[in-house]
């Protein structure tokens, strides 16, 4: 597969896991430690508790907003080695067709584990103010 194409099957990937609440398959895509960088600051996921908190906290945000689509497009990826790819993707967060927030670009680092694509870091403006609830871009006041 081409560098893109991983990109789009991960991001489909962990899209699919989110909406439906499925932390298996979702951890199964996530390299730990994460990296998670916004502009509020840098943070790090280091266990499986962690990311299960976060996962949690992620889905009932899309719940309590009602997301119906969560629609992430890789725009661009290439290797950094054979097991890296550097990706960046838009996302688009809709329910019922309706945009939730504007469009967002971030980008991702993925490694290959096994058969396994995980992303080992993200940076957006967008994360890490869903996952907290604080006001900002995804979370106005």
């Amino acid at each position: 597969m081409l560098p893109l194409d991983i990109c789009q099957a991960h991001l489909d990937e962990v899209d699919s896991a989110l909406l439906a609440g499925d932390f298996h398959r979702y951890k199964r895509s996530i390299f730990l430690p994460i990296h998670l960088l916004s502009p509020n600051g840098t943070r790090q996921v280091t266990t499986e508790a962690e990311l299960r908190r976060d996962f949690d906290a992620y889905c009932e945000t899309l719940r309590l907003r009602h997301v119906t689509e969560l629609i992430r497009l890789a725009e661009s990826a290439v290797p950094l080695q054979e097991t890296m790819i550097s990706c960046y993707y838009e996302t688009n967060i809709l329910a019922n067709g309706l945009r939730l927030v504007v469009p967002y670009r971030s980008h991702m680092i993925l490694r290959q584990a096994g058969p396994f694509w995980q992303t080992v870091s993200i940076a957006n403006s967008f994360f890490l103010h869903l996952l907290s609830g604080a006001p900002g871009p995804a979370n106005p006041v």
